[in-house]
């Protein structure tokens, strides 16, 4: 084990810790929950209650957590394992932070305007039922008016 003897040293866990095997299983069970709620989401018009509200910004606080700790979580190279915090944030800054600030802040973004998208939805399904189609194939005004943002 490469190791220093910087401040954030004793923060910094090995990769086959028991406390990260257990924060791990707990990522897939978010995983699992992403893969599952989001083209759920995305397909259905579902109103969310509470519950599910509360598990979804769970599941992106896990995320953002997650983010910080891989600046502290060792890593494998040439058979030792890595454990200066240097190191680390050097090696997560060149392979996955990039990837992970994009999808925390996705999460978080839509987290922050899904209550401006369920009242857009909803207008937009209020817009659409004033549209009239008569026998001969004509459209109402309605339908053909741009929407109003």
């Amino acid at each position: 084990m490469l190791k220093d003897k910087s401040f954030l040293q004793k923060f910094v866990m090995p990769p086959s810790a028991a406390t990260r095997m257990l924060w791990d299983m707990l990522g897939i069970l978010c995983v699992c929950y992403d893969v599952f709620m989001i083209p759920f989401l995305g397909a259905f018009d579902v109103t969310l209650n509470t519950g599910m509200i509360a598990v979804s910004i769970a599941v992106a606080i896990f995320w953002s957590i997650d983010l910080m700790a891989m600046f502290l979580t060792g890593f494998h190279t040439s058979g030792l394992i890595e454990m200066r915090p240097s190191r680390i944030a050097k090696n997560y800054l060149q392979t996955w932070l990039m990837l992970d600030l994009v999808i925390v802040a996705t999460d978080w973004f839509f987290h922050r305007n899904a209550a401006s998208t369920k009242i857009h939805t909803s207008w937009r399904r209020q817009e659409s039922s004033h549209v009239q189609v008569y026998p001969h194939g004509e459209v109402s005004e309605a339908a053909v008016r741009p929407p109003l943002l």
